[in-house]
């Protein structure tokens, strides 16, 4: 599923966001972001990426005091978001 369709199924249009540095383009696994940085880094509006994790689209980790701050490995969430294409590819297929 590319990243408009996601969007559609969100009901979310992308904003567009300022360009990330060389830094943050190459961050490693198990580098925890907030919202914010993940949204850039995929390309979509930090409200999509809330609305993805809540359905479950998206997988995040609690964080703060409270447990209610989210923050998200962006490379667990390309991951999850490629599944979901070779998913929809493969329903489209059949």
């Amino acid at each position: 599923m590319t990243h408009a369709a996601l969007r559609a199924t969100v009901g979310v249009r992308a904003r567009q966001s300022a360009p990330l540095d060389k830094e943050e383009m190459q961050m490693e696994s198990g580098t925890l972001v907030d919202a914010g940085r993940c949204a850039a880094a995929l390309g979509m509006s930090k409200a999509a990426v809330y609305k993805m994790c809540r359905v479950g689209k998206l997988p995040a980790y609690s964080a703060g005091a409270k447990g209610r701050g989210l923050r998200f490995d962006i490379q667990e969430c390309r991951a999850a978001l490629r599944r979901q294409a070779v998913q929809y590819q493969e329903e489209v297929r059949q």
